[in-house]
């Protein structure tokens, strides 16, 4: 009988042990189905990122100014004008937190073969983290002196996050506190010295006339 009794009270004991965890487990479960489950799909595949937003910030060399809604990534695109032979130059910034990028495209020119000179497209892109809740900045400027054509830049927004994914940055007035007051770019254009008139005016003060040997040694100088 004490045998059977004792048998009786483990019996018990697991019972309510089993009842208890079929209880948690339901418990758990409607959480999760309440508060995780119903804005992340599950099982199967999930997407934490969202379709990108534009931004379109105002004005040649003006900052804009935005508040994240979720985490998320800012994507500054500098695109290259319709002709890669015109003079063009733009910069791209973005800041949040203190932290600044900064991009520069349009044209870009290089020397090629036997010092030929060429140009190129020269598009630029950047890529900001942000914080939910953070502040972030956002500017352009296109080059000044002997600018042939402008770049064309893009902003996007992409969100990430279940639930809030569709949010779109709040434009507000006024930078955060942690925005850096930053110089904008800087452009200078040195002018090609005209060679021919420098051999014109050297024989006129001499009163020869210089030869190709000696008119290419002397440029090879300047």
């Amino acid at each position: 009988m004490h045998t059977s009794g004792g048998l009786h009270r483990l019996t018990r004991i697991r019972d309510r042990i089993q009842a208890e965890h079929e209880l948690l487990g339901h418990r758990l479960a409607t959480f999760l189905n309440q508060n995780i489950l119903e804005d992340f799909p599950w099982p199967g595949a999930g997407s934490l990122f969202s379709n990108s937003q534009g931004l379109y910030p105002s004005g040649d060399g003006n900052w804009n100014y935005f508040k994240a809604p979720t985490d998320g990534f800012v994507i500054g695109v500098i695109a290259a004008p319709d002709s890669s032979s015109d003079g063009c130059m733009c910069w791209a910034d973005a800041q949040t937190n203190g932290v600044i990028w900064r991009i520069t495209g349009g044209n870009v020119g290089f020397f090629g073969a036997d010092w030929d000179h060429c140009m190129a497209h020269n598009p630029n892109s950047l890529t900001m983290p942000v914080q939910v809740g953070a502040d972030f900045s956002i500017c352009s400027w296109q080059g000044s002196d002997n600018q042939q054509s402008n770049a064309s830049v893009y902003w996007y927004w992409i969100p990430i996050g279940v639930g809030q994914a569709q949010s779109t940055p709040e434009a507000i007035a006024k930078p955060g506190s942690n925005f850096v007051s930053v110089p904008p770019p800087k452009m200078t254009v040195k002018r090609e010295r005209n060679v021919d008139d420098f051999i014109e005016a050297l024989e006129e003060l001499s009163g020869k006339t210089i030869d190709d040997r000696l008119k290419k040694k002397l440029l090879s100088g300047l």
